[in-house]
C-alpha cells in the first residue's frame, strides 16, 4: 500500500481530511491553500444583485441557483463558463445575466459590489468563497465541504446569535426550496454581515498563514 510510505499527510481542509482517516486509516495535519486575499478590495457601496462564480459543472450545482433566482425574480449574475452553460442560459429567466469569463479586476469588481455570493456546489475547500469575503461580500453556500471552513455562517433553521461577526448563511439540503429559503433568511438579516468581518474571516486563509502554517510543520516534523 504506497500510502503506508507516506510519512505525513497534509490535506486542504478538514473535509479531505476525514476522509484521507476514513480511506488510510492515517492522520493528517489540516493547512489550507493559499488565496491572495491583498488583491480583493471592497467597493464603497453594494449594488443590488447577487452573484455566482466557478466552473459552469455538473457537481457545482449552478442549477439550483439559476432555477431559484427564476422563483424569486431578482439579479443573479453568473461569472464563468463551462459544459452546462448553454442548458443554464435555455432555463433562466432574463433576470439571470451570464456573463461569461471575466478579466481579474471585472471579476473582482463584480464580486465586491454585490450583495452575496452563492455557491450551491460541494467543494473541498472552494477558493471562491474566501475571495468573496475578502473582497467584503458574504456567502449564502451549501453547509457542506469547506465552506463550513471558509465561511462562518449559521444555518437557515437557527437564530443568528449577537457578537459572532457572521460572514454568511448556511443551507442543508441542495434543493431549490432550501436555497431559496437562505436567501430569503439573508435578505432578513442582511444588515449583520459587514464588509470588516468579512475581510477578517478571509484573512486566515493569507499566503502569509498559510506559509506559517506550513513552516511551523516543517519544524514540529524536523524536530522529531
Amino acid at each position: 500500500n504506497s500510502a503506508e510510505m507516506v510519512d505525513h499527510f497534509i490535506a486542504n481542509s478538514a473535509d479531505v481530511s476525514e476522509r484521507i482517516q476514513r480511506i488510510y486509516g492515517r492522520p493528517s495535519t489540516v493547512i489550507h491553500p493559499p488565496v491572495d486575499i491583498d488583491s480583493f478590495q471592497p467597493v464603497k457601496s453594494k449594488i443590488d444583485y447577487f452573484v455566482m462564480a466557478g466552473q459552469l459543472v455538473p457537481y457545482k450545482r449552478p442549477e439550483l441557483a439559476v432555477l431559484a433566482f427564476n422563483q424569486l425574480g431578482i439579479s443573479l449574475k453568473v461569472i464563468g463558463s463551462g459544459a452546462i452553460l448553454n442548458s443554464l442560459k435555455r432555463i433562466a429567466e432574463p433576470n439571470v445575466e451570464f456573463l461569461g469569463h471575466l478579466n481579474d479586476d471585472q471579476y473582482r469588481t463584480i464580486l465586491a459590489s454585490a450583495r452575496a455570493l452563492i455557491f450551491p456546489g460541494v467543494e473541498d475547500f472552494g477558493i471562491v468563497p474566501v475571495e468573496a469575503q475578502a473582497a467584503g461580500t458574504p456567502v449564502v453556500a451549501l453547509g457542506k465541504g469547506g465552506a463550513l471552513e471558509t465561511v462562518r455562517g449559521f444555518d437557515t433553521n437557527d437564530v443568528p446569535q449577537e457578537n459572532e461577526n457572521y460572514t454568511g448563511i448556511f443551507f442543508q439540503q441542495a434543493t431549490v426550496s432550501d436555497l431559496i429559503t437562505a436567501i430569503q433568511q439573508f435578505k432578513k438579516y442582511e444588515n449583520i454581515f459587514s464588509l470588516r468581518n468579512c475581510q477578517i474571516n478571509a484573512r486566515k486563509f493569507s499566503k502569509e498563514q498559510f506559509k506559517t502554517d506550513f513552516m511551523q510543520l516543517v519544524e514540529r516534523v524536523i524536530s522529531k
